[in-house]
């Protein structure tokens, strides 16, 4: 038998200890792999001696152990009876844990493959590992896809709780060194009605630096992206791990310029919107829900200029370019002021404006402090009805 001394200076992943058993080849052994190898080499177990060195000696002569039994001294000076405890338990390798929790989650291979920057290739192989590890089937297919079996449930709802409390703790120490509280929030919502509110925000936390970001992309809160997302839709899927609460769910309705108005009368009617120019967003399928919901069909492809953002329909409108979609929450300001009008009356509801956050956060005082004062906003920017005559 050959055997190699290796400081314990080194990182004790890469020490790699070769053994000759008697008539066989030698075999490289990560320390890793001791209890396997102690269960293939029965004659044979790993010893780190006193001295911080790796060495082989024969089970046989490690009290208290039978014969093939994997022994993994340490310096007793520097390992305590419970940390030796804690050595022994035998837990899977994080990596394969971390994509078969995620496949749970997300219901498809493909979609956790997406969260975690891999290839499909590579969750399919960290699913192997982990069932092989465990010896216990976890998934099992179901027409193009897979799901989990009873034992797949059971084990992915224990290890998301685990994988929750490491976010948390992650989460909580960057925002113990960073102090920042991030929101992201559509562009509309965010130009027009937060950003000049968010003194009263600041006023409130003073102790954290507020990051505002506009945007119609959607942070993955888990991660830390955002603190907090303002969303606008037409529901909250279930996730046990986020909390969601709906601040309003305004009236949809078309605005225009006093000047459009008197100078296109036909405005004044819904079944003449489609013979105007129409401000949209980034598609023309907001209006085309909108007059779906008002019950008028409309024959061919809706016309007009695509601005992408609601709040530059909103100006758009105000500057006599066309006929645009917003709500009370956008458009109380110039609708109090008679900056802009609502050419007919109507009493249409699309979706609604959602805070979420994770849901171990939502007591957080930081938290609560953003709720209200959301809540604050949406209730001063509601208005009743207003029609130009």
């Amino acid at each position: 038998m050959e055997r190699e001394h290796i400081s314990a200076e080194n990182d004790i992943n890469a020490i790699i200890m070769r053994t000759r058993p008697p008539n066989g080849p030698t075999k490289a052994v990560s320390i890793d792999d001791a209890e396997w190898s102690a269960e293939t080499a029965p004659s044979r177990s790993l010893a780190v001696t006193r001295r911080g060195t790796v060495g082989l000696r024969p089970a046989d002569s490690v009290p208290g152990l039978p014969g093939g039994a994997a022994a993994v001294d340490t310096p007793a000076r520097n390992v305590s009876r419970q940390q030796r405890a804690g050595m022994n338990r035998r837990l899977p390798s994080l990596i394969p844990l971390r994509a078969f929790e995620a496949v749970g989650r997300t219901g498809s291979m493909r979609a956790a493959a997406a969260e975690l920057s891999v290839s499909h290739s590579v969750i399919s192989h960290h699913l192997h590992t982990l069932q092989e590890q465990l010896g216990v089937k976890l998934v099992k297919a179901r027409g193009r896809g897979i799901e989990l079996t009873p034992e797949g449930e059971m084990y992915q709802g224990e290890i998301a709780r685990s994988f929750e409390i490491i976010a948390k703790a992650t989460a909580d120490l960057s925002r113990t060194t960073g102090r920042t509280l991030k929101i992201w929030c559509r562009p509309g919502l965010a130009d027009r009605r937060l950003m000049p509110r968010l003194p009263e925000l600041e006023a409130r936390l003073p102790d954290l630096e507020i990051v505002l970001c506009p945007t119609l992309a959607r942070p993955t809160l888990a991660k830390g992206e955002a603190d907090v997302e303002v969303a606008y839709l037409d529901h909250v899927a279930p996730d046990p791990l986020m909390a969601a609460e709906l601040l309003v769910r305004p009236r949809i309705f078309p605005i225009a310029s006093p000047s459009f108005l008197e100078r296109f009368p036909e405005a004044h009617t819904i079944e003449g919107f489609a013979r105007l120019p129409l401000l949209h967003e980034d598609t023309t399928r907001h209006w085309e829900r909108w007059l779906q919901a008002a019950n008028i069909v409309v024959a061919g492809p809706l016309r007009g200029t695509r601005l992408w953002h609601a709040h530059l329909t909103i100006e758009a409108a105000r500057l006599g370019h066309g006929i645009a979609l917003s709500n009370d929450i956008l458009v109380s300001d110039e609708l109090a002021a008679g900056h802009l009008a609502e050419p007919v009356s109507s009493d249409v509801r699309l979706g609604g404006y959602y805070i979420l956050t994770e849901s171990s956060r939502w007591l957080d005082s930081a938290i609560i402090a953003v709720r209200e004062w959301l809540h604050d906003i949406c209730l001063i920017s509601k208005t009743p009805e207003r029609r130009m005559t």
